[in-house]
């Protein structure tokens, strides 16, 4: 197992989390667990899981880079690792 820092830029204030994931696992597993894992709770749980299903309006980053310049949602984790994610922003 290893341990990856998780911010989440879902409201005003980001929540950050120490998540332990199995040795191998890739973003978009880190993400499906995520969301799964919001589901099981009510109110605000399911607004973030909504969030966090949104891949089009979804910006991963993984210690500072953008994952598309990586290996994408195939990117593996490694332990120590910092993802965050936040909200694609448009505007003019």
């Amino acid at each position: 197992m290893i341990r990856v820092k998780v911010r989440v830029f879902f409201r005003a204030t980001p929540e950050q989390a120490e998540l332990e994931v199995e040795q191998g696992t890739s973003v978009e597993a880190l993400l499906a667990h995520m969301i799964e894992e919001n589901l099981q709770e009510s109110g605000l749980g399911r607004e973030k899981a909504a969030f966090l299903s949104n891949r089009d309006n979804l910006i991963v980053l993984l210690n500072g880079l953008a994952i598309h310049s990586l290996a994408g949602w195939k990117t593996v984790l490694q332990g120590g690792d910092r993802v965050s994610l936040l909200p694609a922003m448009a505007g003019g």
